[in-house]
C-alpha cells in the first residue's frame, strides 16, 4: 500500500504528502477514493492561484 500513498497523495506544488488523501486510503483501503480527494485538492489550489493572480 505504500506505493499507493506515494503515487496518489503528492501535492504537485510542494511535493509533500497530502495527509487527508493518505488518511482516506488508510481508513478505507480505497486508492480510488484517495485519488478523488487529491484531485479535488489540486483543483481547489489551482482555482485559488488563479484568483490570486487576477487581483
Amino acid at each position: 500500500m505504500i506505493p499507493a500513498f506515494r503515487n496518489t497523495c503528492r501535492n504537485s506544488w510542494d511535493n509533500q504528502t497530502n495527509k487527508e488523501c493518505m488518511l482516506t486510503i488508510a481508513r478505507t483501503c480505497n486508492t480510488t477514493l484517495g485519488k478523488a480527494i487529491q484531485e479535488q485538492v489540486e483543483r481547489q489550489r489551482n482555482e485559488l492561484q488563479r484568483k490570486c493572480m487576477a487581483l
